[in-house]
């Protein structure tokens, strides 16, 4: 379903491309992160946990995702994980509490990387490679650009 929020944390997404690389292109941005990221899926939204605001005033959202799809890393299709979210205050208030149009059912590229407990083993969650940029909206051809970075890089 196609709310306000929704066209609004896409928008914002495509505004991060446009400007964060002052100068740089689309395909460009797109690359560097395919080759940073170490792990990208294609996920649908099962549940999606209000966020809660942290005492480094920002807020961190709890998603849970269904894996479809493996681009890069060691997920395994129909493996449920478990994404943090931390968000700046102001860019929770900007996006009306809705990270990146997220909405449960919804489906995203993701692109994350492992979240460790101390001892360095025990796997406590994932996050977003880089952030305001960790999602775009699933479409077939960014997936398909996503497998051609991939292999380019």
């Amino acid at each position: 379903m196609i709310t306000p929020q929704n066209i609004v944390g896409r928008l914002l997404v495509i505004a991060f491309f446009a400007c964060a690389g002052m100068g740089a292109t689309f395909a460009d941005q797109f690359t560097e992160l395919c080759k940073q990221a170490p792990i990208i899926v294609r996920a649908r939204i099962v549940t999606l946990e209000p966020g809660v605001a942290i005492s480094d005033q920002s807020k961190e959202f709890v998603v849970q995702a269904e894996v479809f799809q493996v681009a890069k890393g060691k997920l395994s299709k129909k493996e449920r994980i478990r994404v943090v979210i931390r968000l700046p205050m102001r860019d929770h208030d900007s996006l009306r509490g809705d990270p990146f149009g997220m909405n449960v059912g919804g489906d995203f590229i993701l692109f994350l990387g492992p979240q460790y407990a101390a001892d360095g083993k025990t796997l406590v969650d994932y996050r977003f490679t880089e952030v305001p940029l960790g999602c775009l909206p699933h479409d077939f051809y960014t997936w398909a650009q996503l497998e051609r970075a991939i292999k380019e890089s």
